[in-house]
């Protein structure tokens, strides 16, 4: 009964330090948000690129975006790959 009780607690803090892998420092997250819409709206300049109102969930990410006078609704899945940035209207 010992040896299941340790194996059921190796599980469970495994499963914990998983689920912390998951929290990204704010700042690093909106690099790569900014970098997404950067190659999803194809901009020039990098840094006229603003973004805002980043949310991940339900294994997305989605943001808004301000570049060369135009808004922008964009998304990606959890990893922020496979951007798509449409106009906001």
């Amino acid at each position: 009964m010992t040896s299941a009780r340790v194996l059921i607690s190796l599980a469970l803090s495994a499963a914990s330090l998983a689920a912390c892998g998951t929290n990204e420092p704010s700042a690093n997250l909106e690099d790569r948000v900014k970098q997404a819409t950067v190659a999803a709206i194809a901009a020039s300049d990098p840094a006229a690129v603003t973004v805002s109102d980043i949310d991940r969930s339900g294994g997305k990410t989605a943001w808004k975006a301000v570049a060369g006078g135009k808004s922008y609704v964009c998304d990606a899945d959890d990893q922020v790959r496979l951007p798509d940035c449409r106009a906001a209207t």
